[in-house]
């Protein structure tokens, strides 16, 4: 087996993972319209911390609080893909400060999976297809593996003189 075939294989593994696990979060992207929406209230960045303390423009998306059935989860999922940080998400929070009202989307079936932006956004499409491309890649190394493979005498075969002949006018 050439070390390309090897590589070829190692990437498809890879990207058939990532395209499976992307394509679990467009499918939860496109199920996330569905959830159920809340009120939370914004608690900081990072470690929920008090007082009134604004955000920065250049802030992550900011940590939250919210309730469902009496019980209190803390998140800090701008949406389903994950995005903790951006420009979109700090452009959308640049302005507000602990303590604000936020509208909160949970999963009705998973309470704790909550975001700030329900549905698919871009990057999730983005995800997706670096893991066709690399599917793409590792494909390629397969089929050049294969044909360097068959281009090449086995180990040990001698070259009679018509594949020398031939060999030299290619």
């Amino acid at each position: 087996m050439q070390s390309s075939q090897i590589a070829g294989i190692a990437f498809s593994l890879v990207s058939v993972y990532l395209i499976q696990h992307f394509g679990r979060a467009l499918q939860r992207g496109r199920a996330s319209h569905g959830w159920r929406r809340t009120d939370g209230y914004i608690v900081g960045r990072g470690t929920p911390i008090g007082g009134l303390q604004r955000l920065e423009d250049s802030a992550a998306v900011p940590t939250y609080t919210y309730s469902v059935n009496g019980v209190e989860y803390t998140s800090n999922r701008y949406d389903v893909a994950g995005t903790r940080s951006g420009a979109g998400p700090a452009a959308a929070f640049a302005d507000h400060v602990v303590g604000q009202r936020v509208t909160v989307w949970y999963d009705p079936a998973d309470p704790g999976g909550a975001v700030l932006v329900p549905g698919v956004q871009s990057s999730s499409y983005q995800r997706l297809l670096s893991g066709v491309a690399l599917l793409v890649v590792g494909v390629s190394f397969l089929i050049a593996g294969t044909v360097e493979s068959r281009s090449e005498p086995a180990k040990g075969q001698k070259l009679t003189s018509t594949q020398t002949t031939d060999s030299v006018r290619h």
